[in-house]
């Protein structure tokens, strides 16, 4: 394994073009809340489209974060955003990192509910 991730696999990542995919309905609750990113990171109990249970969730400009509670169960409405890396990126990481992984997601929180 490579002692430092490549600058070029780096800016790959943070430009990557996202595409939208639809919207996910689930339910979890909040594990942390990041105030200055304006962003959530939730457990969620259904699996989500990319196989996971646990993301960061990016909040919309004007979403009030005051409101939000960690430990409370929640329904969640969210954006699915998805992004195709390069097969050089694919390659790095599947023989680098053992990390098969030739798209990357983002999310987005739409919504949320308090469940009581």
């Amino acid at each position: 394994m490579s002692d430092s991730f490549p600058t070029w696999a780096a800016k790959e990542i943070a430009e990557a073009n996202w595409s939208p995919e639809g919207t996910w309905k689930g339910s979890g609750y909040i594990l942390d809340i990041n105030e200055p990113k304006k962003q959530v990171d939730v457990q969620f109990y259904e699996q989500l489209p990319d196989g996971r249970y646990i993301a960061t969730l990016d909040l919309p400009s004007g979403f009030t974060i005051a409101g939000l509670e960690k430990g409370v169960v929640y329904g969640f409405e969210i954006k699915l955003f998805g992004a195709q890396l390069s097969a050089k990126l694919s390659d790095l990481l599947a023989k680098e990192y053992s990390a098969p992984i030739s798209k990357i997601y983002r999310f987005e929180m739409v919504s949320t509910e308090k469940y009581d």
